[in-house]
This record gives C-alpha cells, structure tokens and sequence, in this order.
C-alpha cells in the first residue's frame, strides 16, 4: 500500500514547485532582456536596409511557405497508402 500523504511531504512539494516557479521566471526575464536587445539591433540594422521590392517580398514569402507545402504533401502521401 501507498503511505500517506503528509503535511510535510506536501509542504516540501510546495517549496520545490515555488522554487522552479522562480526559475522560469528568472528565465522568461532574461530571455526578455534578450529579445529587447536583438529588437534594437534589428531597428538599426533595417534602418540601413532597403525594403525589397514586390518581386523580392513574393520570393521570401514562397521560401516561408516552402516547409509547410512539404508537410502538406507528405500528409496527403500518408493519407493515400
């Protein structure tokens, strides 16, 4: 039989859960600090950089849209076997 559940064993599941929570959170700030910085190297950096032109948007566009017409094609392979 399982042994019963404690105050104690509860508590320290508590302070191991607050715990972790404090870690996340230390980790969600630093990565927030991160993004900050690369967003303001990105701002500068397209600052020096010319907007592509229809043709080169449409380019980038196909090249985004790329993995999800393969993902869409090996799904209709799986689907007819």
């Amino acid at each position: 039989m399982a042994e019963p559940v404690t105050l104690e064993f509860l508590g320290e599941l508590m302070q191991r859960n607050l715990r972790e929570t404090r870690e996340v959170k230390d980790e969600l700030r630093d990565i927030k600090d991160q993004l900050l910085v690369q967003g303001a190297i990105l701002v500068r950096l397209e600052s020096r950089i010319p907007l592509p032109n229809d043709a080169g948007l449409a380019a980038i566009q196909l090249q985004v849209q790329r993995p999800q017409r393969r993902v869409e094609a090996l799904e209709g392979e799986k689907a007819e076997r």
